[in-house]
Order: structure tokens, then C-alpha cells, then sequence
């Protein structure tokens, strides 16, 4: 998939503007400490209003590795649970949490997995399943 200049910069601002409103949730996230060997999380948006609808369901797994290895992404969700016009703004607004944007690199250790999910023909978006990324972050070390 090959995104527009505009929707590149549409998905940029969109990140900005959600993690000033989750500002407190990437600092808790930041300074997590990851014990356990893995930690799993569920996000999900269901707004149904007469203006812009949005929906989005995802599943994360975070699996601690040996402290040496780099960091992978691994997309497990079929085409027909998240399809991957959606894979570029989950992967950034994963990346997004982190103190580096370009990489991994600080996290070292941490391997992503997005398992499942659902999503909706016309209700969802990469709004929706920004805000649904960041809600399965969020719940993955709650839950813990």
C-alpha cells in the first residue's frame, strides 16, 4: 500500500493530537518495567453517532526476548480480522510510544505481535485503529 504526502501528514497530526490525550498513559508506558516474559492486550473503539463513526478492535502480544536482540513486529491478524491498509498506522502509533520513532532500538528486547482484530467496511479507519493501538498498549501492562 502506497500512502499520499496528505495522508501521510493526516496520520501524523492524528498521532500528535491523540497522544496529547494520552500523554499520561505513554509516560506510564515508558516507564514500565517489562518482568514477565509476556503480556497481552486488547484496544477496541465503538462510536456510533449521526457524524463520523469509528470502530476497531485489536489484539497486541508483547513478548519479553533476551535483552540483546532487537525488536520485531509481527502481524498475525488475517486479512479478513484487520486488513493491511491498516498496518502502516499500528506499526507507527506502536513505534509512537517509544522514545525513538525510527526504531525499536530503545526497547530492546520487546517483540510486538498484533494477533487479532476486527474492523468494519465503513466505520473504520486508521483513527480508529490508532486509538484502538494505543488502548491495547495501555491494557497489555494494566493488566499486569
Amino acid at each position: 500500500m502506497i500512502l499520499t504526502y496528505k495522508e501521510i501528514m493526516e496520520i501524523n497530526i492524528s498521532l500528535r493530537n491523540n497522544f496529547e490525550i494520552f500523554e499520561n498513559e505513554v509516560r506510564e508506558f515508558n516507564n514500565f518495567h517489562f518482568n514477565k516474559s509476556e503480556y497481552i492486550g486488547w484496544g477496541e473503539i465503538k462510536k456510533q453517532s449521526s457524524g463520523a463513526c469509528k470502530f476497531a478492535k485489536i489484539k497486541i502480544k508483547i513478548k519479553k526476548t533476551d535483552n540483546r536482540s532487537i525488536s520485531k513486529f509481527y502481524w498475525r491478524a488475517s486479512e479478513e480480522q484487520i486488513p493491511l491498509e491498516y498496518f502502516d498506522v499500528v506499526l507507527s502509533t506502536i513505534k509512537s510510544f517509544f522514545k525513538s520513532e525510527d526504531s525499536f532500538t530503545d526497547y530492546k528486547g520487546l517483540n510486538f505481535y498484533i494477533l487479532d482484530g476486527e474492523f468494519h467496511n465503513v466505520d473504520s479507519s486508521n483513527l480508529s485503529f490508532e486509538i484502538a493501538t494505543v488502548k491495547a498498549l495501555i491494557s497489555a501492562i494494566s493488566n499486569h
